[in-house]
């Protein structure tokens, strides 16, 4: 099990006792300083580690780190560098720091998106594009990672890229979209993963 079906295990295991705001329970997103930012809603699901409210670690501007339990909603963010070590972060705090350190072993999916993004930041790109992952209130993943400006932009592939029973995935309007079952996000990442590697 790595740091995404961790995280898929405990939604699916804490689902009824989650906040839905706008038909979303999870929002991990990057913004343009640039950075990432992951939100969890929670209705009255006591969280054994939430003795803080906020954690703030800021090297420099390349980075930091920031959390905060405010109003049960967890905000955390991170500069570039750090959405691996959110994950890490976030499954800790939710499984009251009982993983073993092995989940964490190896390149993840996770490292690898963290590095597709640190490599198309330019200083214009990360203002105008990135990458959206939500986790929908039917327990559903969609994925939106915008293409352009990069090397897959307008590239001559089929519209469909992978379609199953359980995860959909194609190219609309330079934007790779995804939609996927619960337990089928590392899938999901894996096929944009071959799809830039194929480019």
């Amino acid at each position: 099990m790595d740091k995404i079906q961790l995280l898929e295990a405990w939604f699916k295991n804490n689902y009824k006792q989650l906040s839905k705001t706008n038909n979303k329970i999870m929002h991990i997103y990057n913004f343009d300083n640039p950075g990432w930012g992951i939100e969890i809603s929670f209705n009255d699901l006591k969280i054994k580690n939430n003795n803080f409210k906020e954690i703030h670690s800021y090297i420099s501007d390349n980075d930091w780190f920031h959390c905060k339990f405010i109003s049960n909603v967890l905000n955390i963010s991170g500069d570039s560098n750090k959405l691996e070590y959110m994950f890490n972060f976030l499954n800790s705090l939710l499984y009251d720091n009982t993983i073993k350190r092995n989940y964490f072993e190896g390149i993840s999916i996770i490292s690898w998106l963290q590095e597709w993004y640190k490599d198309k930041c330019d200083g214009d790109w990360e203002h105008l594009f990135g990458v959206d992952i939500w986790l929908k209130d039917n327990l559903k993943w969609e994925v939106l990672i915008d293409l352009e400006g990069t090397y897959l932009e307008d590239n001559s592939f089929d519209e469909v890229v992978y379609d199953t029973n359980e995860i959909e995935c194609f190219i609309e309007n330079n934007k790779f979209k995804a939609y996927g079952e619960l337990f089928k996000l590392n899938e999901i990442l894996y096929v944009f993963k071959d799809l830039d590697e194929s480019c």
